[in-house]
């Protein structure tokens, strides 16, 4: 590994939502000074949606959906309050890492999408292999990243190595995604987004 300094984006609140993406979308928009709520994040993101696919099974069962894709719904949101959104791709776990931490450097919560299997502070009984759970790291203390998890009521921490972890996991299901919001770029009432994809590699 390498050598981690603290740091932490002072004027970041946590928000506790009802559903992650949603959650992790309005607290980002909202501290690049775009106040949204979950709602209309909700709302703005169209994130209502329903399939019924019987063609395929899952546990023996066919298969239902309830979302949309991960990332639709801050796509949209951005795309329809017209915020600027740019795209950068990982695959190496060290740079992951250290573009991580020197985005958190600049003062800058970045959005995360992870599995939730991998995360500690999840009690065990809620862990399960779900690759598009979304959360936002907000700092470092020590080895440990501050983390805002839209399911908690609270913020809480989580280990370098297991948040790394459950960024890239394998086998690669899905591609994780970041997504992060520069403070104070703002044109009018516009804020500029950032969206990195991560694309997932070998666990350690």
């Amino acid at each position: 590994g390498y050598a981690m300094s603290d740091t932490v984006v002072q004027s970041f609140r946590h928000m506790q939502s009802a559903h992650c993406e949603r959650g992790v979308t309005a607290s980002l928009v909202t501290h690049a000074g775009v106040p949204l709520s979950e709602p209309m994040a909700f709302g703005i993101g169209a994130g209502m949606f329903f399939a019924y696919i019987p063609f395929v099974r899952l546990h023996g069962l066919p298969l239902f959906s309830f979302r949309m894709l991960p990332g639709a719904i801050f796509g949209r949101v951005a795309r329809e309050r017209r915020i600027p959104v740019r795209r950068a791709k990982f695959r190496d776990q060290r740079k992951a890492a250290e573009g991580l931490d020197r985005i958190l450097d600049k003062g800058v919560p970045v959005g995360l999408q992870v599995g939730a299997f991998w995360l500690p502070f999840f009690p065990p009984r809620l862990r399960f292999h779900f690759n598009a759970h979304n959360l936002i790291a907000y700092g470092r203390n020590g080895d440990d990243y501050l983390i805002s998890d839209p399911c908690f009521s609270h913020p809480v921490t989580c280990p370098a190595r297991a948040l790394l972890k459950a960024r890239i996991t394998a086998p690669a299901a899905i591609r994780a995604r970041w997504r992060f919001a520069e403070a104070g770029q703002h044109l009018a009432d516009q804020a500029t987004i950032v969206i990195a994809d991560v694309a997932t590699a070998g666990a350690n």
